[in-house]
């Protein structure tokens, strides 16, 4: 049994093809003006014949277990993101808005634990040392 610590599951909420792929960056954004924004951006991918679509829903469909806290991200979910490929791969794509602060929380956490939720299931993904590395560079 998973940790439920990362709330959302249910009767109609379930693990979801395990062997899908979960890239997910980190974003540092400068205008012309110098506002600096920040976001993360998940992508899943996945064969069509293995699974299919997870629809990463609107509102919390992110969440964190960083060194044991819950900390869930609200975003736009992948409706006007997603797509089926000629090699019958499909791919969604999802963005969240996020601090400076909450990516270097990350980035200076023990362990992470991440949670992609959808409207079919959800996946969930540990950090390893290459995912820390990658989100220093973005502080």
């Amino acid at each position: 049994m998973l940790n439920n610590s990362l709330g959302k599951d249910g009767p109609d909420l379930s693990i979801y093809s395990s062997s899908s792929v979960l890239d997910l960056n980190a974003q540092k954004l400068v205008s012309k003006e110098g506002h600096v924004s920040y976001s993360l951006i998940i992508e899943c991918v996945s064969q069509l014949e293995n699974g299919s679509w997870i629809f990463i829903t609107s509102g919390e469909s992110l969440a964190f277990l960083i060194d044991g806290k819950r900390v869930g991200l609200t975003g736009n979910g992948s409706g006007n993101d997603r797509d089926l490929f000629h090699s019958g791969t499909i791919m969604e794509r999802a963005e969240y808005p996020v601090s400076r602060e909450m990516i270097r929380t990350i980035s200076n956490a023990k362990e992470v634990k991440v949670r992609l939720i959808g409207s079919k299931g959800f996946i969930e993904r540990y950090f390893v040392q290459a995912n820390f590395n990658n989100f220093k560079k973005v502080c």
